[in-house]
């Protein structure tokens, strides 16, 4: 069966619509990275949905239009012929229509979708790296006398620090407050602004380490000590770090957590505060900046895209109040004309080619066909299908021969008679 249920669909744009009168908020939900990390995505999930929904509507009216064509070459009445070829163009008409649509505005919607999905990357790398006592250090002689300090002889020692990745960003897969967090989502049209990790987060900052000594290390020959946490004296390259007497060290580095404290992030942005705003120099940056984040939601939130409906899903009476079906439907009852047909005239043209009622486009026109399969073999292939279930398959064309031979050779013998 053809007929597309578009209950979910219609409750998103009900929603949206209603959303677009309603009052800007400020949100104050985002909390944590792992949170925004969630934002990004489910945003860009729904920028991808729309897009991906508009493609599967174009691919379901083009299919309709197949499943019209075929049961009209099964037609022998022309009246009935003349119907089904309308109801064909009118379906080819709409995907066109949806193919346009996509043209203009997909990219744009999935250019935002993509650059949403690069900070919540950036999100969880970050993450894996700024874990606390993730920091090794070394400690070795180097060079003994380097003179940091003064012009006079002095200690030194060399540390290496080296930080290890977890491969593992910490987030839950149950986000916390996600039920906010859905609502921020959901009301995008309306949010003024969103909490996010500011963009001073993604560099190296914040570090810490103590830095100690014991003894009069002046007179020293500096050693590593055995488990090079150390720089003690001679013979501490066999003593741990616990038991050097006289030595230095660098020690406990840490990483500030000031990075996870989140900022706000206005969505419209310019000098006035009331335009979407672009990043001018986004491929400097090795991340995604906030003002390019804000952008993407800001621009892809004012495109709409006008979604055709499925002919099979319609009634007969519903058709006469439709643009495209009424204008169609007036050109084949009287042609073309240099003024515009009634609004009277064309609904007359509508029930008379395609009839009146509350039944279904569906139900009326290719229910039975459906039901009723063509059955035929060419060689060892068996095809039986019905028309709907045609337009899908890679039979189509044989089903179309089938029934386009059945005219030609009909026709031909006529004309040996």
């Amino acid at each position: 069966m053809m007929i597309l249920t578009d209950l979910n669909l219609a409750g998103s744009l009900l929603f949206w619509f209603k959303s677009m009168k309603a009052t800007a908020t400020d949100s104050t939900n985002i909390k944590s990275p792992c949170q925004e990390i969630a934002f990004n995505r489910k945003r860009a999930a729904k920028l991808e949905s729309r897009v991906a929904t508009e493609q599967q509507r174009r691919h379901k009216l083009y299919d309709e239009a197949s499943a019209f064509h075929l049961a009209g070459c099964q037609q022998s009445d022309n009246s009935a012929k003349t119907a089904y070829e309308l109801l064909a163009s009118i379906a080819i008409a709409r995907s066109n229509k949806v193919a346009a649509e996509l043209g203009r505005k997909a990219k744009p919607l999935l250019t935002a979708a993509k650059t949403l999905r690069k900070p919540a990357d950036q999100l969880e790398a970050a993450l894996s790296w700024k874990t606390p006592g993730s920091f090794t250090l070394t400690h070795s002689e180097g060079t003994q006398d380097a003179n940091l300090l003064s012009a006079t002889s002095g200690k030194s020692c060399d540390v290496v620090i080296t930080a290890t990745a977890e491969n593992a960003h910490g987030c839950g897969t149950q986000v916390k407050d996600e039920r906010q967090i859905d609502e921020d989502v959901n009301n995008i049209a309306t949010l003024s602004s969103y909490k996010t990790t500011p963009d001073t987060a993604f560099a190296i900052s914040g570090l810490k380490a103590t830095m100690g000594a014991k003894g009069a290390i002046s007179g020293i020959t500096t050693t590593a000590s055995q488990d090079k946490k150390a720089c003690g004296n001679t013979g501490d390259n066999n003593t741990p770090v616990t038991a050097v007497t006289v030595g230095f060290r660098l020690a406990t580095p840490t990483q500030g957590v000031a990075w996870k404290t989140t900022t706000t992030n206005a969505i419209k942005q310019g000098t006035d505060g009331k335009t979407c705003e672009k990043d001018t120099t986004p491929e400097k940056h090795a991340f995604v900046s906030r003002k390019s984040a804000a952008f993407a939601i800001c621009n892809a939130r004012t495109i709409t895209i006008s979604m055709s409906q499925l002919l099979s899903d319609q009634k007969l009476n519903q058709l006469q109040n439709d643009a495209d079906v009424k204008t169609a439907a007036i050109l084949v009852s009287s042609g073309q004309s240099e003024t515009a047909p009634s609004d009277e005239a064309q609904r007359s043209a509508v029930k008379a080619i395609l009839g009146e009622g509350e039944e279904t486009v569906h139900k009326k026109y290719l229910k039975g066909l459906e039901d009723n399969k063509m059955d035929f073999k060419i060689g060892t292939k068996a095809v039986k299908t019905g028309v709907i279930s045609a337009s899908t398959s890679s039979d189509f064309a044989l089903a179309m021969g089938i029934c386009l031979g059945d005219q030609y050779r009909k026709e031909k013998a006529q004309k040996k008679v």
